[in-house]
């Protein structure tokens, strides 16, 4: 890609990984390699696939017993594909990378087979539903929301066709990262690709599986099946209805600015944060029975 392209998406990696200042920095940006491998092999470093990766081992121990042995194996490799080799380089972290991505998918279909479909599982899959709204939602903040990114230089004039160019980059990028680019392509053979038929697909689309508007949809079927929580409808179930109200009512061709766009995402993911509280504080917080104490 372009520099400037290139920048927008180091400042994105930052702000999905929440690892700050990170490529927040000019001078980070400039050498960015180094800042890449630590966020791919720190194990101390919030935020970085190391860390995460043993956080998911936590939490796989946790529920052992309900895991399959070619389930539980793969989780305890995961970690691995993080190590720092003896002499770190980007082409080897790369191919760890890609190895590791079959086997998350992998790990993913072994758990989706193989768990027993009850309560337990729609909780599971619902936080997986949750944390892949959350960062589509961050990634669109990051690359097309443009007040969402601060510092970053321009060389072309809005509108220009350098500036045009840039954006098409972004988004066929954006596209791509989330595994839409052949979608789009068939969906619009021989179109260049615009800001608002690629929102439609990552944004919009119920039936398109990397789409927020599919998380969501998905969301408001599993709550719906939820426990009852007193009468009526639960708190999570209603912030889903309206989480996908507000999808469906969104017409992108009346969002008049990136301010419009960027308060859509943020409405959508104060909605899923309220959600994610909701069963924690409804279904998940153990309560203790109080203890006597005993006195002489």
């Amino acid at each position: 890609p372009d520099p400037n392209t290139r920048e927008y998406l180091l400042v994105a990696l930052s702000h999905l990984s929440t690892s700050y200042p990170g490529f927040l920095d000019v001078n980070t940006r400039e050498t960015p390699i180094p800042e890449i491998l630590d966020l791919v092999h720190s194990r101390e470093r919030t935020g970085s696939l190391a860390f995460n990766l043993q956080a998911c081992l936590r939490a796989g121990a946790r529920v052992r017993d309900r895991l399959s042995e070619d389930g539980w194996r793969l989780l305890n490799a995961l970690p691995d594909h993080a190590e720092a080799p003896e002499f770190p380089a980007a082409a080897r972290t790369l191919q760890h990378l890609e190895r590791l991505a079959l086997d998350l998918a992998a790990f993913a279909g072994i758990v989706t087979e193989t768990l027993n479909h009850g309560h337990g599982w729609r909780f599971l899959e619902s936080g997986r539903r949750v944390e892949r709204a959350i960062g589509g939602l961050s990634l669109l903040r990051s690359l097309v929301s443009s007040i969402y990114i601060t510092a970053l230089p321009s060389d072309a004039e809005p509108g220009g066709a350098s500036s045009i160019r840039h954006d098409q980059l972004l988004l066929e990028t954006l596209l791509y990262m989330k595994d839409s680019l052949r979608l789009y392509r068939r969906r619009y053979a021989g179109a260049a690709i615009e800001s608002d038929a690629a929102l439609d697909i990552l944004l919009l689309d119920e039936g398109h599986p990397q789409s927020v508007g599919y998380q969501i949809a998905r969301l408001a079927e599993l709550s719906a099946d939820y426990p009852p929580v007193g009468r009526g409808r639960s708190r999570a179930e209603r912030l889903m209805i309206e989480a996908q109200s507000t999808l469906r009512l969104t017409e992108l061709e009346r969002l008049d600015s990136d301010e419009d766009l960027h308060a859509t995402l943020e409405r959508l993911s104060g909605l899923l944060f309220q959600f994610s509280d909701s069963l924690e504080s409804d279904y998940l917080r153990s309560t203790q029975l109080p203890t006597a104490v005993q006195t002489a």
